[in-house]
C-alpha cells in the first residue's frame, strides 16, 4: 500500500468485511494505513489552505 488513499481499495476491503464479518489483522492493518495516507493528505491540505489564508490576509493589511 502506497500510504496514499485509494477509495476503490478501501470498497473493497469494507466489502470483503461485510461479505464474512472477518476482521483480520491484514484488513486492520491495511485500514491503518489508509488512516494515515488520508491524515496526511489532510496535513498537507491544511498546510497550503494555511498558506492562501496568510497571503489573504497580508494582501488584505497591504491595502489598508
Amino acid at each position: 500500500m502506497s500510504g496514499k488513499f485509494d477509495e476503490r481499495e478501501l470498497k473493497r476491503l469494507v466489502n470483503s468485511i461485510d461479505d464474512n464479518r472477518d476482521l483480520t489483522e491484514e484488513k486492520i492493518r491495511k485500514l491503518r494505513c489508509m488512516r494515515c495516507g488520508l491524515l496526511d493528505e489532510i496535513h498537507e491540505k491544511q498546510q497550503l489552505l494555511d498558506k492562501v489564508d496568510f497571503i489573504l490576509s497580508k494582501s488584505k493589511k497591504e491595502r489598508t
